[in-house]
Protein backbone atom coordinates (compact mmCIF):
# COMPACT_ATOMS: atom_id res chain seq x y z
CA UNK A 1 0.00 0.00 0.00
CA UNK A 2 1.21 3.26 -1.23
CA UNK A 3 2.06 5.99 1.68
CA UNK A 4 -0.29 8.28 0.35
CA UNK A 5 -2.85 5.69 0.68
CA UNK A 6 -1.75 4.73 4.39
CA UNK A 7 -2.19 8.98 5.13
CA UNK A 8 -5.70 8.96 3.91
CA UNK A 9 -6.96 5.35 5.86
CA UNK A 10 -5.06 6.89 8.98
CA UNK A 11 -6.45 10.57 8.58
CA UNK A 12 -10.54 9.07 8.08
CA UNK A 13 -10.07 6.60 10.83
CA UNK A 14 -8.81 9.34 13.39
CA UNK A 15 -12.10 11.96 11.60
CA UNK A 16 -14.30 8.75 12.57
CA UNK A 17 -13.35 8.54 15.85
CA UNK A 18 -13.67 12.28 17.00
CA UNK A 19 -17.16 12.70 15.70
CA UNK A 20 -17.50 9.60 17.17
CA UNK A 21 -16.20 10.96 20.63
CA UNK A 22 -17.75 14.22 20.37
CA UNK A 23 -21.51 12.85 19.41
CA UNK A 24 -20.88 10.76 22.91
CA UNK A 25 -19.77 13.86 25.01
CA UNK A 26 -23.03 15.90 23.42
CA UNK A 27 -25.25 13.57 24.25
CA UNK A 28 -23.71 12.54 27.57
CA UNK A 29 -24.54 16.78 27.84
CA UNK A 30 -28.16 16.59 27.19
CA UNK A 31 -30.34 15.76 30.07
CA UNK A 32 -33.48 15.62 28.02
CA UNK A 33 -33.60 14.33 25.08
CA UNK A 34 -35.19 16.88 22.19
CA UNK A 35 -38.21 15.74 19.78
CA UNK A 36 -39.33 17.81 16.99
CA UNK A 37 -42.31 19.98 18.19
CA UNK A 38 -45.77 19.17 17.68
CA UNK A 39 -47.09 20.81 14.39
CA UNK A 40 -50.82 19.94 15.32
CA UNK A 41 -50.67 21.74 19.19
CA UNK A 42 -53.27 23.32 20.39
CA UNK A 43 -51.84 25.50 23.00
CA UNK A 44 -48.47 25.80 24.16
CA UNK A 45 -46.86 26.84 27.16
CA UNK A 46 -44.81 29.40 26.06
CA UNK A 47 -47.14 32.59 25.06
CA UNK A 48 -46.18 34.43 22.35
CA UNK A 49 -46.80 38.75 21.63
CA UNK A 50 -48.60 39.28 19.42
CA UNK A 51 -46.46 42.03 18.15
CA UNK A 52 -44.58 39.41 15.96
CA UNK A 53 -41.18 39.46 17.29
CA UNK A 54 -39.54 38.14 20.20
CA UNK A 55 -36.14 38.52 21.54
CA UNK A 56 -34.69 37.07 24.65
CA UNK A 57 -31.33 37.30 26.07
CA UNK A 58 -29.77 35.92 29.03
CA UNK A 59 -26.70 35.07 30.00
CA UNK A 60 -26.36 31.08 28.52
CA UNK A 61 -28.94 31.30 25.76
CA UNK A 62 -30.11 34.35 22.83
CA UNK A 63 -33.71 33.55 21.44
CA UNK A 64 -34.76 35.54 18.21
CA UNK A 65 -38.08 34.58 16.23
CA UNK A 66 -40.31 36.52 13.65
CA UNK A 67 -43.86 35.51 12.77
CA UNK A 68 -46.72 36.93 10.51
CA UNK A 69 -49.27 39.33 12.31
CA UNK A 70 -51.80 38.96 9.67
CA UNK A 71 -52.47 36.69 6.93
CA UNK A 72 -54.32 37.34 3.25
CA UNK A 73 -56.91 34.85 4.32
CA UNK A 74 -58.18 37.88 6.63
CA UNK A 75 -59.71 39.50 3.55
CA UNK A 76 -59.55 36.64 1.15
CA UNK A 77 -61.60 34.04 3.39
CA UNK A 78 -62.45 35.79 6.63
CA UNK A 79 -61.29 37.15 9.82
CA UNK A 80 -61.99 33.46 11.67
CA UNK A 81 -59.26 31.72 9.17
CA UNK A 82 -56.82 34.79 9.42
CA UNK A 83 -57.15 33.76 14.03
CA UNK A 84 -56.92 30.10 12.82
CA UNK A 85 -53.53 30.30 10.88
CA UNK A 86 -51.93 33.00 12.86
CA UNK A 87 -53.00 30.82 16.37
CA UNK A 88 -51.14 28.04 14.83
CA UNK A 89 -47.90 29.12 13.54
CA UNK A 90 -47.70 30.82 17.11
CA UNK A 91 -48.52 27.63 18.99
CA UNK A 92 -45.70 26.04 16.78
CA UNK A 93 -43.15 28.66 17.37
CA UNK A 94 -43.64 28.63 21.10
CA UNK A 95 -43.49 24.98 21.61
CA UNK A 96 -40.33 25.76 19.32
CA UNK A 97 -38.78 27.82 22.36
CA UNK A 98 -40.06 26.01 25.49
CA UNK A 99 -38.41 22.75 23.87
CA UNK A 100 -35.34 24.86 23.08
CA UNK A 101 -35.44 25.62 26.62
CA UNK A 102 -36.29 22.48 27.93
CA UNK A 103 -32.83 21.35 26.51
CA UNK A 104 -30.51 24.00 28.12
CA UNK A 105 -27.89 22.68 30.34
CA UNK A 106 -26.48 24.98 32.93
CA UNK A 107 -22.80 24.60 32.20
CA UNK A 108 -22.95 24.66 28.21
CA UNK A 109 -22.15 27.50 26.19
CA UNK A 110 -24.20 30.28 25.01
CA UNK A 111 -27.31 28.46 22.97
CA UNK A 112 -29.02 29.90 19.87
CA UNK A 113 -32.54 29.88 18.89
CA UNK A 114 -33.29 32.17 15.67
CA UNK A 115 -37.11 31.35 13.93
CA UNK A 116 -37.50 33.67 10.55
CA UNK A 117 -39.79 33.01 8.12
CA UNK A 118 -40.79 33.61 4.04
CA UNK A 119 -44.46 34.23 2.42
CA UNK A 120 -45.05 32.32 -0.80
CA UNK A 121 -48.10 32.90 -2.39
CA UNK A 122 -49.89 31.12 -5.42
CA UNK A 123 -53.46 32.17 -6.77
CA UNK A 124 -54.66 29.39 -4.44
CA UNK A 125 -53.00 29.13 -1.85
CA UNK A 126 -50.09 31.39 0.63
CA UNK A 127 -47.28 29.54 2.54
CA UNK A 128 -45.45 30.58 5.39
CA UNK A 129 -41.51 29.06 5.20
CA UNK A 130 -40.23 29.26 8.44
CA UNK A 131 -36.33 28.26 8.86
CA UNK A 132 -35.37 27.68 12.63
CA UNK A 133 -31.88 27.72 13.38
CA UNK A 134 -30.84 26.11 16.76
CA UNK A 135 -26.77 26.07 17.84
CA UNK A 136 -27.19 24.01 21.28
CA UNK A 137 -23.27 23.79 21.77
CA UNK A 138 -22.69 20.34 19.53
CA UNK A 139 -19.63 20.41 16.57
CA UNK A 140 -22.42 22.55 14.56
CA UNK A 141 -25.22 24.30 14.44
CA UNK A 142 -28.80 22.80 12.94
CA UNK A 143 -30.79 24.41 10.87
CA UNK A 144 -34.53 22.67 9.48
CA UNK A 145 -37.76 24.16 8.00
CA UNK A 146 -41.49 24.16 8.66
CA UNK A 147 -43.78 25.28 6.11
CA UNK A 148 -47.10 26.48 6.49
CA UNK A 149 -49.99 26.23 3.70
CA UNK A 150 -53.94 27.85 3.74
CA UNK A 151 -56.20 27.40 1.40
CA UNK A 152 -57.03 31.29 0.35
CA UNK A 153 -60.25 30.36 -1.49
CA UNK A 154 -61.82 28.16 1.75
Amino acid sequence: MSMRKKVLLGSAAIMIAFIGIAFRLYTITRSTPIEPPSSTATSTSFLLPTTGSYVERAQNYTIATNYPTTTPLKTNVGAAADAAALAHIRNYIGDTIAQFKMGLTPLSQKETLQVVYLISSSPHTISYIFTIYENTGGAHANSFFKTFNFNTET
